[in-house]
């Protein structure tokens, strides 16, 4: 299995209006040469929404800050990070 660390580059974090309510979550999964990575696996541990990257490596995902989403991949260590608005 490779030993690549998964990267995300948060895009656009808006309708955050205070720290209770959900934001919307764009980003995009690179490997550490930062090629994109396609169908990986995004969910969210509180709310249990999934969603998979397309072939650019782009998602997208409701979260509120206090969330913690995991992205995995079949080739690739799983990761968990945290959601963090700074709105």
């Amino acid at each position: 299995m490779k030993q690549f660390v998964l990267f995300v580059f948060v895009f656009f974090a808006y309708h955050s209006f205070s720290q209770e309510k959900e934001f919307f979550l764009q980003g995009q999964i690179v490997d550490r040469n930062n090629n994109p990575i396609s169908d990986g696996y995004i969910f969210n541990e509180r709310s249990s929404v999934k969603s998979v990257s397309k072939a650019n490596g782009v998602f997208d995902v409701k979260v509120l800050p206090s969330d913690t989403i995991i992205i995995s991949h079949i080739s690739f260590i799983r990761k968990l990070l945290p959601c963090i608005s700074y709105w």
